[in-house]
């Protein structure tokens, strides 16, 4: 489990790499996983999940990663835990 916050500013809305179709899609191909549900601890939707782009809070971390979330909570603007992986977004 790891605590995060949402990324915001324009980072956040580049294009994953073009091999993938969404960053779900990324997501999903890099773990072998399905996003069946929102990765947040304290939420259970199954309808409309994303490849959310966190930061890990309380760490020297600086790296931008995408976990599944759903619409509500990738606009959340609090710090929450999620128990999905976190999967590093690639470099320009």
């Amino acid at each position: 489990m790891a605590k995060v916050k949402n990324m915001t500013g324009p980072d956040r809305f580049h294009n994953p790499p073009s091999e993938y179709d969404s960053w779900l899609d990324y997501w999903e191909k890099k773990t072998g996983k399905k996003a069946s549900t929102c990765g947040a601890t304290d939420c259970s939707t199954t309808k409309g999940i994303v490849g959310g782009h966190v930061v890990m809070v309380g760490s020297s971390d600086t790296t931008h990663y995408i976990t599944p979330l759903c619409r509500p909570c990738n606009n959340r603007a609090d710090t929450f835990y999620v128990s999905t992986e976190l999967i590093p977004v690639p470099e320009l």
